[in-house]
């Protein structure tokens, strides 16, 4: 029980001061938070068009008209045109970054105290099949979610997402087989 509320904290920590490093200090998800020069006359088009908040795929057709219609105002009006995913946001209000940083440390504390139960239950043992089984969760996680959805959406950033879904993994695979071995 001592290992487990140990690796979940320290887990939790590294989860959290991981994330930190990729997305802000190093910056490795540079490609999804580009700056636009625009972005005054952008988000001015969105505040005054009544738009509601939402995360929107620009140039796809009125699904009100049903699939059929969708897929011919595409083919006419969109295929081999511009179109963008939008994630609208009414208010960029920062005055809750406790809170926003208190429920990401609450989560990941939530994703270790998990993933310390899910390895006591397997008879993985030794760095090499620890990492082998993380990292293995790692790119389960990182194919099925960012890289599937860049398929389609042809989101920027797989690189940093990739990089998230090994190294984290690694660092928490080298923590449990220190736990396990004490």
């Amino acid at each position: 029980m001592r290992n487990h509320i140990i690796f979940s904290f320290v887990g939790a920590i590294v989860l959290f001061m991981y994330q930190f490093l990729s997305w802000a200090a190093i910056n490795l998800h540079s490609d999804q938070q580009k700056y636009t020069p625009l972005e005054y006359e952008l988000l001015q088009c969105f505040e005054t068009s009544g738009l509601e908040p939402g995360m929107y795929a620009v140039g796809q057709g009125n699904p009100a008209n049903g699939q059929e219609a969708m897929w011919a105002e595409w083919t006419e009006n969109f295929k081999g045109k511009p179109w963008a995913v939008i994630n609208y946001i009414e208010s960029n209000d920062m005055d809750d970054m406790v809170g926003n940083m208190s429920r990401s440390l609450l989560v990941n504390l939530f994703a270790a105290a998990l993933l310390f139960f899910i390895l006591s239950k397997t008879n993985v043992s030794g760095l090499k099949d620890t990492s082998i089984l993380l990292i293995g969760m790692g790119l389960l996680a990182f194919i099925t979610e960012p890289y599937t959805y860049s398929i389609w959406y042809k989101m920027p950033g797989m690189k940093a997402h990739l990089i998230d879904a090994i190294v984290p993994w690694f660092i928490l695979a080298f923590l449990y087989t220190k736990l396990r071995n004490k």
